[in-house]
């Protein structure tokens, strides 16, 4: 996705629940590093743009996996 299209107001809002390099950001609690990822860190500056972790993966193996990175 080109975030330029976000950027000048080409898209109204846009809603990511995947993201490529997601592993990196997603799935373990970085709240203490710096976000390393440019096109990720500029896509969280627009108003209009929301990014969540891909979720559409609910199987228990799965649920267990994500349980265990908050613990």
């Amino acid at each position: 996705m080109d975030n330029e299209l976000a950027a000048h107001r080409k898209i109204g809002y846009l809603g990511l629940d995947v993201y490529e390099e997601e592993e990196q950001i997603f799935f373990e609690d970085r709240s203490g590093l710096i976000l390393s990822d440019d096109v990720f860190a500029r896509l969280l500056t627009f108003p209009n743009v929301i990014i969540t972790g891909h979720q559409a993966f609910f199987t228990r193996e799965a649920l267990l996996n994500i349980a265990a990175t908050i613990t």
